[in-house]
């Protein structure tokens, strides 16, 4: 209203001719009427009843499963959680091993992993052999086939056969169908755009009661918006996932993977690859790293399990430099607390 009543005053001035006093009216009452407009902007004051209201309604950050872990990280609903790592060095791993736990330990929501590095069918066996849990070396003499001696490459040959007689392998079978048919946990290999993917979680989140959204890696995430270059695309794509955490409330989990600059040290922030706003826009940032692999490229053969040590690199509700070693089988997948005394039941 104010705006409309200074420019017609200001245009009765010009059709008078008296453009120079049309001028001085604008200029000397633009400032004002900037002020007038612009308090609208301010929110209503809250009472601090009110903001202890606000407060309540927040959501505790869930639990990942590890104990050891579960002392100084948890993933925060509505924020980002970055799991970072050099390629082989269980990154992927963990967050299958991550999928599985938080759905034993929420059975009443649904979580969904988007794997952007293989198809659904490819790690369909991974959480199947996670699940088998057992080292199935004992049976590789019956696989004769096998292009590898390894679990991976026997379970493939044992589901092709149609075969039913290894009791490890169909009681993890068993808990993999309860878990896929009871839909506690969904996994998608569509190559989805960032943009598509904030449409689809705003349409899900209105479906289902959602515990997490996982993706692995974000790197390797497309966006329909034209950018610069790779890194600027990254920051659009790694901005996008941040309002989809805020506008949906749930944590989203990413995996990173970081560059292999500074080989043979432990993993820092700089090392992100290609890293955009990642660790900006991260709220936690957990650094992954195996020793074993490493040695094992420098020729020194390792036995199973290995350390599989993880590190905040940056946690903004929590400790940051504090690490934590968890014991990887990567025969099996299955990753385990070095000290399981407090007698959780993992998967």
């Amino acid at each position: 209203t104010e705006v409309k009543k200074l420019l017609s005053e200001a245009k009765e001035l010009q059709d008078k001719g008296e453009t120079d006093k049309a001028l001085e009216l604008l200029e000397g009452k633009v400032r004002e009427v900037k002020a007038i407009t612009t308090s609208g902007l301010l929110p209503p004051v809250m009472s601090f009843k009110a903001l202890q209201e606000e407060i309540s309604t927040i959501p505790p950050a869930y639990k990942t499963g590890y104990p050891s872990l579960d002392e100084f990280v948890g993933f925060t609903p509505g924020a980002i959680s970055l799991i970072a790592g050099r390629p082989s060095h269980g990154k992927t791993t963990l967050l299958y091993n991550l999928l599985l736990e938080m759905s034993r330990l929420y059975p009443g929501e649904s979580f969904y992993y988007f794997t952007y590095e293989e198809p659904v069918k490819n790690l369909a066996i991974k959480l199947l052999n996670r699940l088998t849990a057992t080292d199935l070396s004992g049976y590789y003499r019956d696989f004769k086939e096998l292009a590898k001696p390894t679990n991976y490459e026997l379970i493939k040959a044992y589901i092709k056969a149609g075969r039913t007689d290894i009791q490890e392998i169909e009681e993890g079978k068993r808990k993999l169908q309860e878990l896929i048919d009871s839909q506690r946990i969904k996994v998608i290999d569509r190559n989805y755009s960032v943009e598509e993917l904030y449409s689809l979680i705003a349409y899900l989140r209105k479906k289902e009661k959602i515990g997490a959204i996982i993706i692995d890696y974000i790197q390797r995430m497309r966006t329909e918006r034209k950018t610069q270059d790779k890194r600027t695309e990254i920051a659009h794509i790694s901005d996008q996932v941040l309002q989809i955490a805020k506008d949906s409330g749930l944590p989203v989990i990413l995996g990173a993977q970081l560059n292999r600059e500074g080989k043979g040290e432990y993993p820092k922030l700089e090392n992100l690859k290609e890293a955009g706003n990642l660790e900006e826009d991260a709220n936690t940032v957990i650094s992954v790293y195996c020793k074993a692999r490493e040695d094992e490229e420098a020729g020194k053969r390792q036995e199973e399990p290995v350390d599989l040590e993880l590190r905040t690199l940056k946690n903004r509700e929590g400790e940051v430099n504090r690490a934590e070693t968890l014991s990887w089988n990567r025969r099996t997948g299955v990753i385990r607390d070095k000290d399981n005394s407090s007698g959780y039941n993992p998967f």
